[in-house]
This record gives structure tokens, C-alpha cells and sequence, in this order.
């Protein structure tokens, strides 16, 4: 019974559910508690060089992953996602980690990686599987540490099995020839891409047991491998066993230490409550205190600008950037929009952002509704190549939402602007646009085209004085639930990378500079709800179209 309590104790997963085929032999179990509990010592802290203290829920990972096994004698476990916030220990551990299967796998010629993002990061995991076998004499009699180089990067080698364990930075190129049998991917969320994750566990194929332990914390609120990996370990734990559904995966552990989406989004003060910082740090008042968190939320709530982080670091609340303009959790309830066919011959203003040739071009429409809201639609377009490019470096879903029509992926790798304001001509015969507002930098040749295609183009600068209140006037409405986007996913990325800029007279607006990803269709749907309030303090407004369905 204890066995099977330890198993269950990792959240919202029942390693029980999924193990058709599978069994628990105790005594590789033992064999792997013994080994961490008399062998590993801790590096730093307040007692280096005393036995390690391995928690309920290491050990409760360690019991899944070398606890089960296969009817051919293979491990069950192939992969296991940590998702658990900073500062719980997940470097120290996973050394641990790296240092029981350097001893106690029994093949041979064995390669096991540590990646990181940057040669500072995987530094550090190798420091702790360095010091751990400097301070036992009995691990040091068999592993021979080369502090200088072995294929150019640190390395540990078990001398009676061959095994080598290095440490790389993110670089796919740097793996090209390897044949793990165990990786430990560290920070998935600090990675450009997820090549060299992708990589690494390809590279497995053929040996007897691999292993992948990928460990992170929260990432921004973006498409990427991390995120999509937390949602993918969520259907996994929904997954009671029926294979016919999604997330049956019975070779892959979730451990999933986070804040509950929901409640936070119901509840915009939940993060403040001690209950719910123990709930996601399984290591809380042992490596990070409940002292260093009564700091943290008192500052956050003194200066909001460090919210986000610690949202994102400390309780894995996946967040905007960090100097984030926006709540996204806002934005996500203003989903609710009536069909565009609804708003044929209506007044609307209009927004472009007109790239350069390679870039996402974006033209936006807004509707002023009857509720003093907007009704926001929004056309962007992209070369399918730079589309492609791009999603394979940064893990943006462009095809997707090209397929989708959230994005119209042109030829090439240039933008073709003739068929941009074909196409924006086409989309403005069914509404009264008013003026299309555009910044005149980069546009003069659809400028033109468009005048005098008799379109009202208005040149709209980029600067404190035009952007300032538009892109206050769009917070409010966010904030109020009145500005109707249709859960656009592209245009949602978008708003969720905005950072913006502010002068001494507090005057703001968005700043591509500043900002991680790109910002176009937001900066074309400010300039679009910026026609229905010109520079007002409190707006007079017009007479809003009135829709009756």
C-alpha cells in the first residue's frame, strides 16, 4: 500500500490508469532509493556534503520512472515532463538523476546529455553532477571527470560500462552523431525552438531503455513547444486509460506543478493566498521559504511591472512577456463576436500596418457597437516561406492558421503588395469604411494605389502624441469586455506580445522595439479604433451603426 501511495502522490496523475501491460518490480525500486539516499550529497546550501534531501514528490518521480517496467523487461517510462516553478530544486535533482543512471545502467557504450538553453545554464546542472561525485570517494573510484574537454564540452565518464555524460547548450548541430540513452532537457520555456529536445529524443531510437526528462517552469502566453507540452501533459492526466481518446500515453510521466488556470482568472487576487503558493511549490519551506514569497507578492503589488514574473516564475502561471501590456485573461472573455456578415454596408475605421517585403502585413476593421464597443475583424498576410522559416525557429503555428484563414500565406518570400490592396479593395466593398488609417513610412506605393482607387487613406504617425490615447482607449475597452475579436488565435499572440513605451507625460504607446514577437495586427487595430475617438479626452461619440439580426 505504501508502494502504491508513493506512485499516486504526483498531481492529477494515476500512473495506475494507463498500465496495461505494465508492472512495479520493488526491487529495481529499492535498488534506486538506495542509491540516492546513501550516495548523493548536497553541493551547497547550509550543510554541503551531507546525504541529499530527496522529497515526497522526487521521490514519488523516481519510483515511476525506475519503478516500471514492460513484460519485455524495458522501462515504461520513455519521457517525463517536470513542470514545477523556480527555485524547487530541479537542477540539483535532476544531477541526481544523471548520476543513477551513469551507475546503475547496465548498458553499455551509454551516452547521457544535459541541454540547456546557454552554456551558463547547462554549467550548472554539470557543477551538481560534478560535486556530487567529488564529495563521495566511493562514486569518484569508477567515474573519471574530465575537467578539460571530451569532444569539446565537460564530461563525466562511468570507466566499467564506457558510459559518458556531457553537457551541451541548445544548438541542434552540436548533437549530430549521438545516440542517447538518457536526456535531460533543462528549461524547455528558455529555448528558441525545440529542435535540439526534438533531436535528442529522436537520437534514442534503437537503444534498449531511453529515457527524455524535459523540466521547466511557466513560459510566456505564445505558441511554443513548452506550452504545448503542458497542455499535452493535461489531456495525458485527464486520461483514465482508454486508448481510443486523447492523451493515452502510458510511456510518458506528467508532473505538473502549477496554479490552476482557472481559478486564477476567476479570482485576480488567488496568487496572494499561502495556500496556493505551498499547493505549487512541492519544495515550499524547504529551498524557497514562505518569508521569500510574502516579499515577493508585497512588491509585485507595489509595482505591478514584476507581476508577471512572479506569476510566471514562482506559481507557473503562463503569462505575457515581462513587460507585458496587456492581461490576456481579459482579452479571452471578449471572444464573443457576431459574424462578419452581420456588419455588411455598416460605418467602420480602418488600420493597416504595412510590412516590409518580407513581413506580416495587417489590415484591420473596426465597428463601433451599440454598447459603445468595438467589433474588431482583422486580414494579415505573410510569404509562405518566411512563414515557414519562421515557424521552425520560433515554434509559431503560421501554416496552421493559414489553413485556418487567420492568415493569408502568399507565395514566395516577398510580400506581394499589389495583391495586398486587392485584396483590401475586395474586403471594403461590403462596408462604409470611413478612412483606412496608415502609417505613411514603408507605404507609399499602396498609399497611392489606394487614393486613388478612392479610398480615404489618412496618414497616422506612430509616435506618443497620435498612439497615446487609441491605445488607451483599446486597454479599456479589453478591460471592460467590449472589444469583440472573435478568439482570433493569430491576432491574439499578437496583442499578447505588446509592450509598450511611456514619456514623461505618461503618454503611451505599443513599441515594436521593445516587444518579443511581432505586433502588427494589434498596431493596425489600435489605428482602426482610433477613427472612432480622435484625440478626445471623453468622446462625443457618433451614432453607432445598429445591427438587427
Amino acid at each position: 500500500m505504501e508502494a502504491v501511495r508513493l506512485a499516486r502522490m504526483l498531481p492529477n496523475y494515476d500512473p495506475f490508469a494507463q498500465a496495461k501491460g505494465c508492472h512495479i518490480d520493488l526491487d529495481k525500486v529499492e535498488e534506486a532509493f538506495t542509491f540516492l539516499e546513501n550516495e548523493i550529497k548536497q553541493i551547497d546550501g547550509s550543510t554541503p556534503g551531507e546525504p541529499f534531501p530527496f522529497q515526497p514528490w522526487q521521490m514519488s518521480i523516481v519510483f515511476n520512472l525506475y519503478g516500471w517496467y514492460r513484460l519485455d523487461g524495458t522501462r515504461r517510462y520513455r519521457k517525463c515532463f517536470i513542470y514545477v516553478p523556480k527555485k524547487n530544486g530541479k537542477s540539483a535533482f535532476t544531477a541526481a538523476l544523471i548520476l543513477l543512471e551513469l551507475k546503475l545502467s547496465k548498458e553499455e557504450w551509454g551516452e547521457i546529455y544535459s541541454a540547456a538553453s546557454a552554456q551558463k545554464q547547462t554549467r550548472n546542472v554539470f557543477k551538481h553532477v560534478k560535486g556530487m561525485v567529488q564529495l563521495n570517494e566511493r562514486l569518484g573510484e569508477n567515474l573519471q571527470i574530465y575537467g578539460g574537454n571530451v569532444g569539446g564540452v565537460k564530461s563525466i565518464v562511468n570507466n566499467e560500462t564506457n558510459t559518458v555524460y556531457q553537457c551541451l547548450a541548445a544548438d541542434a548541430d552540436t548533437v549530430d552523431g549521438a545516440h542517447p540513452t538518457m536526456n535531460v532537457i533543462d528549461e524547455l520555456h528558455r529555448h528558441k525552438n525545440g529542435e535540439l529536445a526534438d533531436v535528442l529524443q529522436k537520437s534514442t531510437a534503437g537503444r534498449m531503455s531511453p529515457l527524455t526528462i524535459i523540466t521547466t517552469t511557466a513560459d510566456y502566453d505564445r505558441p511554443s513547444d513548452c506550452n504545448a507540452l503542458v497542455l499535452y501533459s493535461r489531456r495525458v492526466c485527464e486520461n483514465k486509460g482508454d486508448s481510443t481518446k486523447p492523451g493515452y500515453a502510458p510511456e510518458f510521466l506528467p508532473v505538473l506543478y502549477e496554479t490552476v488556470p482557472q481559478k486564477y482568472k476567476d479570482d485576480p487576487l488567488y496568487w496572494t493566498r499561502p495556500s496556493v503558493w505551498k499547493a505549487c511549490n512541492p519544495n515550499f519551506d524547504v529551498t524557497i521559504k514562505e518569508s521569500d514569497f510574502a516579499e515577493m507578492v508585497a512588491e509585485a503589488l507595489e509595482m505591478p511591472g514584476k507581476l508577471n514574473s512572479f506569476l510566471r516564475l514562482h506559481l507557473n502561471i503562463v503569462t505575457g512577456q515581462a513587460d507585458t501590456w496587456l492581461d490576456m485573461a481579459a482579452w479571452d472573455r471578449c471572444e464573443d463576436r457576431l459574424p462578419i456578415e452581420s456588419f455588411y454596408g455598416c460605418e467602420c475605421f480602418a488600420g493597416l500596418d504595412l510590412a516590409s517585403v518580407s513581413d506580416i502585413t495587417a489590415y484591420s476593421l473596426a465597428f463601433r457597437g451599440v454598447d459603445g464597443g468595438i467589433d474588431l475583424f482583422v486580414w494579415q498576410w505573410l510569404p509562405i516561406e518566411v512563414a515557414r522559416v519562421k515557424e521552425r525557429a520560433l515554434s509559431i503555428p503560421f501554416e496552421e492558421w493559414g489553413k485556418s484563414g487567420h492568415i493569408k500565406l502568399t507565395e514566395g518570400d516577398f510580400i506581394d503588395y499589389d495583391q495586398v490592396v486587392a485584396d483590401i479593395l475586395e474586403i471594403n466593398k461590403q462596408f462604409n469604411v470611413k478612412a483606412v488609417h496608415c502609417d505613411s513610412w514603408n507605404a507609399a506605393s499602396a498609399y497611392n494605389t489606394l487614393t486613388k482607387a478612392g479610398v480615404n487613406v489618412q496618414s497616422f504617425r506612430q509616435g506618443f502624441i497620435s498612439m497615446n490615447w487609441p491605445t488607451k482607449k483599446t486597454e479599456q475597452l479589453i478591460k471592460a469586455g467590449r472589444l469583440r475579436h472573435g478568439g482570433n488565435p493569430c491576432l491574439r499572440w499578437q496583442f499578447s506580445n505588446v509592450a509598450v513605451s511611456q514619456d514623461s507625460a505618461e503618454n503611451i504607446k505599443p513599441d515594436k522595439k521593445k516587444s518579443e514577437q511581432k505586433i502588427d495586427g494589434a498596431v493596425a487595430s489600435i489605428m482602426a479604433i482610433a477613427g472612432w475617438w480622435p484625440f478626445q479626452e471623453e468622446p462625443e461619440l457618433e451614432e453607432p451603426c445598429l445591427l438587427f439580426i
